[in-house]
């Protein structure tokens, strides 16, 4: 939910003078203990669903990805 309601914030065009951005977002989520044993690995969890998220190319700005690695195999993943 609030990987959501931070793309939702993010995808209101900014105006800076007389400029437009629009940004996007990709953002990766990882469950301690569910996905990671201990912080290093959370994060290494995190990292693999965001180039997830990125490698989505379903025509939205901003995309999340819920980590599906365990913990168990995050370790062998180094």
């Amino acid at each position: 939910r609030i990987a959501s309601r931070l793309g939702q914030a993010l995808a209101t065009p900014i105006v800076c003078a007389e400029s437009r951005f629009q940004l996007g977002v990709s953002i990766g989520i990882s469950i301690y203990p569910a996905n990671a044993r201990n912080a290093e690995e959370l994060l290494r969890t995190a990292d693999i669903a965001m180039y997830q998220a990125k490698a989505t190319d379903d025509g939205q700005e901003s995309r999340y990805v819920i980590a599906t690695i365990q913990a168990n195999d995050a370790s062998e993943a180094n």
